[in-house]
């Protein structure tokens, strides 16, 4: 499982690692939008995640990207 999870997470970073924040998405099996700062955050944590484990740059480069747009959103 741990594999499957990191798999995943790698195809985002190489998505992600160019942008400033994660696209906005849908809410699963609720069908509801979700907006590009939620998903955002969690692929904040998500990634933080990933570099506690990996401890590879990409993705704290990510986390340090995102982070500062979602600060930017509320300043």
């Amino acid at each position: 499982m741990h594999e499957f999870y990191q798999n995943i997470v790698r195809k985002y970073a190489e998505e992600y690692y160019e942008k400033e924040t994660a696209k906005a998405g849908i809410n699963g099996p609720y069908l509801k939008e979700e907006t590009y700062v939620r998903t955002t955050a969690h692929w904040t944590v998500t990634f933080s995640i990933m570099y506690q484990i990996t401890k590879e740059m990409q993705y704290r480069d990510i986390v340090e990207k995102f982070a500062r747009s979602l600060v930017q959103t509320v300043e």
